[in-house]
């Protein structure tokens, strides 16, 4: 849609500043609450914690990507996404974080698709 109101974009933006938040929330709740945190990831190891913190840092980066509309950022939120389910299968995660961690990667998946348009082939 020229020049008005995009509710496709404007959703995808949502989601992006929703997953954002969701992910810095984790980022305290690793950073205050480590010892706790670790007790619900029974397979987590001492790995958890520092591959936690870099699997966010990832998905912010990638979000960055989503917000500027650049291809590379379907990429590697797709990665980052798929990479967060398997460290959830691997360090045991309760049920609900790996639901949610599914439900979020094909939100994602929907809204990119339904916004293909906006990202350019080649970056400008």
């Amino acid at each position: 849609m020229a020049g008005g109101f995009d509710l496709r974009a404007a959703a995808l933006r949502g989601f992006v500043l929703l997953m954002a938040a969701s992910t810095l929330n984790a980022v305290r709740l690793l950073a205050t609450r480590g010892p706790e945190v670790a007790a619900a990831f029974p397979g987590g190891g001492d790995l958890l914690r520092p591959l936690s913190v870099a699997l966010a840092l990832g998905l912010l980066a990638s979000y960055l990507g989503l917000w500027r509309w650049r291809r590379w950022g379907i990429w590697l939120a797709m990665a980052m996404s798929i990479l967060t389910i398997g460290a959830d299968i691997a360090w045991r995660a309760p049920r609900l974080h790996l639901g949610a961690a599914l439900a979020s990667t094909a939100a994602l998946f929907l809204l990119v698709a339904a916004n293909r348009h906006r990202f350019p082939a080649s970056a400008r």
